[in-house]
């Protein structure tokens, strides 16, 4: 299981996400409500699903 943190590829969107996925072709296939691709900009190891958790940090403006 992987969790990463994505963003809108449109920079005019301030769409921000933070997602488990189980695989990385998982992460690749998520888009924005927008209509554009999300980028990853940043995630942790690997983890096991059931040590899992999120914490959601709100980004600075």
């Amino acid at each position: 299981m992987w969790f990463a943190r994505l963003v809108c590829s449109d920079q005019s969107c301030p769409e921000e996400l933070d997602v488990y996925a189980a695989d990385l072709e998982e992460l690749e296939t998520l888009g924005c409500d927008c209509g554009c691709a999300m980028q990853i900009v940043g995630w942790a190891d690997s983890v096991e699903a059931d040590e899992a958790y999120a914490v959601v940090l709100a980004a600075a403006a």
